[in-house]
């Protein structure tokens, strides 16, 4: 079982990126995959990671509602669920891994 906390550090201690945006705001699949893990979990609130071919994880956190479960299959840009409210300010962390390696994550949303 994998969770934001497995796969890296809090936000601001990693290769993470932090994306502020309203509440409500969705959030979408950077690549396609099937969600590993998607649960309520600790400082980072909701929480939803993919699994993608080749051992790379794609982790979504600061989520306040989710739109899939375990074991679903997910396109490029499927709707995930939306940011929460939770924090302050309310926003996304993004997360990128090669297994248990962190690494940078712009490259995957073409940045």
């Amino acid at each position: 079982e994998l969770r934001m906390g497995d796969l890296g550090r809090g936000p601001g201690e990693g290769p993470a990126l932090t994306f502020e945006a309203p509440p409500g705001t969705a959030v979408h699949a950077a690549a396609p995959g099937r969600v590993a893990f998607s649960e309520d979990s600790g400082p980072h609130g909701r929480q939803v990671v993919i699994e993608h071919s080749g051992g790379y994880y794609t982790a979504y956190a600061g989520l306040g509602s989710v739109e899939v479960r375990v074991g679903d299959e997910v396109s490029a840009r499927a709707r995930i669920g939306d940011i929460g409210s939770g924090s302050q300010p309310p926003a996304l962390v993004f997360e990128v891994r090669k297994g248990t390696r962190a690494l940078p994550p712009r490259s995957w949303l073409g940045l």
